[in-house]
């Protein structure tokens, strides 16, 4: 007699969360700092002592629960989304030479730039994230990501900022090495305990594993952005971004991506073609460490100003990370942005330190 076998379904759901907590110091500020760190370093998961994804570990990997496509903003995205002539004098703040440069009463900033020149800020940062997949079938998913983020800025508060956003849709596998991923996602961002702005991004996007080494991805956003202050644009934003990633060896990883953006501001002056490339190299380490090298440039045009202006943003990084448990991990960064410009008054220079710790349950 043949003993039965119990056999327990597995459950179509799974959930993971996390909570993390930045500590960012800015030096040398001419440009407004950045709120986030967002070079596409590899993290320790994507290397493969065997050079193939086990499938248990491609299972896993449902989403990044804590960057929502769109939903991280720096200091000078959002003084260029505010009054477009802060200080009332009849020239637009992108090429007025007379506004004042640095930190106000409160340290805010105004057209990019800190209005008393500071040789320091400080920012703290909390953020969680949560994430759900519901398997639909063996090819098709349905996932659903929460992110929320509280930037707390000592001596400014007007810079505080929070910032939430919810994320959803199916994703499916188109054979073995297609993946097609859709979402529509809400942001919103409060800033001085003020609602500042809010957001809908719509996104597609399609990824190909070549081989077990190589992969290429394409990815679309529509975004419709609303500033709340009467006088600022809103703006129509349409991205397209070409990425692609190469295991070099089991220990090495290079990444690559471009993307143009157009956006079509309701404030005609506004409008601005924007185009950027990423490059970054991410070796293992001992200890289960990686350490990181990224470099980054975004070439911004507004040709509809009375005087058209062009910046170009270079960004420069390094990232060490390590892991402690499968659960708890760190990691330090030091970052270098600068900022030139025809405008010669709106050149900029930020040098920061990062700090991380983070959380997985």
């Amino acid at each position: 007699m043949v003993a039965p076998v119990l056999v327990v379904a597995k459950s179509p759901h799974d959930f993971k969360s996390s909570v993390e907590m930045q500590a960012r110091t800015n030096k040398n500020i001419s440009l407004a700092p950045s709120s986030n760190s967002s070079y596409g370093f590899a993290s320790l998961s994507e290397f493969d002592e065997d050079d193939e994804k086990g499938s248990e570990e491609e299972e896993e990997d449902f989403g990044d629960i804590v960057d929502i496509e769109g939903s991280d903003f720096d200091e000078l995205e959002l003084a260029e989304s505010d009054n477009p002539d802060e200080d009332g004098d009849g020239v637009d703040d992108l090429l007025d030479d007379d506004q004042d440069t640095g930190e106000g009463d409160d340290g805010e900033v105004i057209g990019g730039a800190p209005k008393k020149k500071s040789s320091s800020v400080e920012r703290y940062t909390g953020k969680f994230g949560f994430a759900h997949k519901y398997q639909i079938s063996d090819r098709a998913n349905y996932v659903t990501n929460f992110k929320a983020s509280m930037d707390n800025q000592p001596g400014r508060s007007k810079q505080d900022k929070l910032n939430y956003a919810f994320s959803t849709g199916p994703e499916f596998k188109l054979g073995d090495t297609v993946k097609l991923k859709t979402a529509v996602s809400y942001i919103h961002l409060q800033q001085d305990n003020q609602k500042f702005l809010s957001t809908f991004v719509g996104s597609v996007g399609l990824g190909w594993d070549l081989s077990k080494r190589i992969g290429l991805g394409v990815n679309y956003n529509y975004q419709d952005k609303d500033v709340t202050e009467r006088n600022s644009p809103d703006a129509i934003i349409n991205t397209l971004t070409f990425s692609a990633d190469w295991a070099l060896t089991k220990n090495d990883i290079l990444k690559l991506k471009y993307s143009p953006t157009v956006e079509d501001s309701s404030i005609t002056t506004r409008n601005k073609d924007d185009s950027g490339f990423e490059i970054t190299y991410s070796r293992k380490l001992p200890w289960n460490a990686v350490r990181g090298i990224g470099f980054k440039r975004d070439e911004v045009d507004y040709e509809k100003l009375p005087t058209p202006r062009s910046d170009r943003i270079d960004g420069y990084a390094v990232q060490l990370e390590t892991e402690f448990t499968d659960n708890f991990s760190a990691s330090l960064a030091y970052e270098e942005r600068e900022l030139d410009s025809n405008i010669d008054s709106k050149d900029g220079k930020n040098n920061s330190v990062l700090l991380g710790l983070q959380y997985k349950f």
